[in-house]
C-alpha cells in the first residue's frame, strides 16, 4: 500500500514537465542584447537608439536587467538604467518589469539569437513630453 502510495504521488498529472519559464528565462539570460529595432509611438525622431543594449540576470523566478540607456537622450525615460523583472504569466509571454503590472510587456518573439517584445507606455516624462515615451512601443533584440 506504502508503494503505491508513493507511486501516485510521483506521477501526478504535470508534474514531470520542466516549466516553460525554465527555458524562455534561459534565452533571456543568455547574454547582451544589442537592439536590431525600434518601433517609436507616432514616429517620434525625438531620441537616438543606436547602439541600445539591454542584459537580463536571473531566471524562471524573475532576476535584474541592466542597460546603457542614456538621460540626455530620453532613453530612461522609457527604459531605466537597471532595475527587475519577472515573468507575468506561466507561460512567458508577459514580463513585469520593475513590479509595474499597469504596463506589462508581452513577449512577441523569442529564440536564441533575438528577441521581440511590445509595451505601451502610459507615463509621460516630467517634463511634460508626452509625446517622447507615451504609446506602443516595439523593440527587437539579437543576442
Amino acid at each position: 500500500m506504502l508503494v503505491l502510495a508513493l507511486l501516485a504521488s510521483c506521477n501526478s498529472s504535470g508534474s514531470d514537465e520542466p516549466s516553460p519559464l525554465i527555458g524562455k528565462a534561459e534565452i533571456l539570460t543568455s547574454g547582451q542584447a544589442t537592439l536590431s529595432s525600434v518601433s517609436i509611438p507616432n514616429g517620434s525622431n525625438v531620441t537616438s537608439w543606436t547602439g541600445f543594449t539591454i542584459q537580463f540576470t536571473g531566471d524562471e523566478n524573475g532576476g535584474t536587467y541592466t542597460t546603457n540607456a542614456e538621460a540626455d537622450l530620453y532613453q530612461t525615460a522609457v527604459w531605466k538604467k537597471s532595475g527587475t523583472w519577472a515573468f507575468g504569466d506561466e507561460e512567458g509571454a508577459v514580463i513585469i518589469r520593475d513590479g509595474n503590472t499597469a504596463e506589462p510587456i508581452t513577449v512577441t518573439k523569442l529564440s536564441e539569437t533575438s528577441v521581440e517584445i511590445e509595451f505601451a507606455m502610459t507615463t509621460a516624462l516630467s517634463s511634460g513630453r508626452v509625446d517622447v515615451v507615451e504609446g506602443p512601443w516595439v523593440f527587437t533584440f539579437n543576442f
